[in-house]
């Protein structure tokens, strides 16, 4: 199941434009959602994502995501929610994260709005895998429900 990490949020103004900061966290081989929504706009609003070395990540101009002039490194694992623009989200999606994703991203809307966000990728889950079952598919007790079915036992003699 891919599930979308901690995101903290510290909200900057200026008198000028708005710049929001966040920090996301994701693991290698996950994927994250990077928002920005932008509610003063409308769906055909220029947006220009940028990465730590200013980067192409998506620009999505009059409400079409521009992947033509989309930096190779993210073609193919960053998308955009079209259906979204209209309501002024203009979040992006990226997949298949790497160490090297971890650092700063920047949403900007020229004049107006800048969302900027620090990206975290850590180590891949680590999920546990059961221990494997004794031979010939057997059943283990554990110790403790062989206790209580003996205490069960036990009580229910003595009534």
């Amino acid at each position: 199941m891919e599930h979308l990490d901690r995101v903290w949020l510290l909200l900057l103004c200026s008198l000028n434009s708005v710049v929001c900061q966040l920090q996301v966290e994701g693991h290698v081989n996950g994927k994250v959602v990077l928002p920005c929504v932008y509610t003063d706009g409308d769906s055909s609003s220029n947006i220009f994502w940028r990465d730590k070395g200013d980067r192409n990540v998506l620009d999505i101009i009059g409400g079409v995501e521009q992947t033509q002039t989309q930096n190779e490194r993210f073609r193919g694992r960053v998308s955009s929610f079209p259906a979204e623009y209209h309501k002024g989200n203009f979040s992006i999606t990226m997949k298949d994260l790497t160490m090297e994703d971890s650092g700063p991203y920047e949403c900007h809307i020229p004049d107006d709005f800048q969302r900027d966000i620090t990206l975290t990728v850590n180590a891949p889950r680590v999920v546990p895998t059961p221990p494997p079952s004794p031979a010939g598919g057997a059943a283990v007790t554990h110790p403790s429900t062989w206790l209580c079915s003996l205490l069960l036992c036990l009580c229910s003699s003595a009534v």
